[in-house]
């Protein structure tokens, strides 16, 4: 189930996660100025909401070949992942060992957020104006560069991806140490309550009843 079946449904929202940050990177990157750090933080809000979309639809996945492996393979012992004890165990102990492997599924779609962020935050030290005319003096057409330019221009643009992965790490931190335990566990819980309710209502079976004339019936 995790290696293909939940790696298929996961798949896409993956590849969504990199086109969307591909495309508020260039955006940002293309106008400059404080635009990709912004951008970049728009990124990670939307992260949000692809983690919630990905959590449904792998729900969706489980029971459709939960169904299907109890329908063909000899009822409910067929089924591989029961969605009732792991809403149970998430419940009960969220961060246990056993669960942390549906948080780090989840929250994969959010790793190009974080590389945005980081690319952001050194391409905003790269706009400084100052920085950039310092290079641009000891970058000379028209004569060989000293070895102590060199290497302070080759440690300048160094330090600004340095520096901005610092930065990057100090939003994360400050998102995840500041904002965190405020939003974290009531976005957790919201998550997990609309995808148990979201499983009570068992669409794929639902929609597979319809589909040879057993009509169809609304969630409870």
């Amino acid at each position: 189930m995790f290696f293909v079946v939940l790696t298929l449904f996961n798949a896409p929202f993956d590849w969504l996660a990199i086109g969307l940050t591909r495309y508020l990177l260039r955006w940002g990157l293309a106008r400059g100025g404080p635009w990709p750090v912004v951008l970049a933080l728009v990124d990670a809000v939307s992260a949000a909401f692809s983690v919630a979309l990905l959590a449904f639809a792998c729900v969706e996945a489980v029971q459709l070949f939960g169904d299907i492996a109890a329908h063909f393979g000899g009822g409910e012992k067929a089924r591989i992942i029961h969605l009732g004890d792991v809403f149970a165990s998430l419940k009960q102990a969220p961060t246990a060992p056993e669960n942390l492997w549906i948080w780090f599924m989840l929250f994969s779609t959010a790793i190009p957020s974080a590389i945005n962020l980081l690319i952001a935050c050194a391409a905003g030290l790269r706009s400084w104006p100052f920085v950039n005319r310092w290079v641009v003096i000891r970058i000379n057409d028209a004569e060989a560069m000293s070895e102590f330019d060199k290497l302070a221009v080759a440690g300048a643009l160094a330090a600004q991806w340095a520096v901005g992965a610092i930065i990057a790490y100090g939003l994360i931190y400050a998102l995840f140490v500041g904002v965190g335990p405020y939003v974290a566990p009531a976005y957790a819980e919201a998550l997990r309550d609309h995808s148990e309710a979201l499983a009570r209502c068992n669409v794929p079976a639902r929609v597979m009843i319809w589909l040879f004339g057993g009509g169809w019936t609304g969630c409870d």
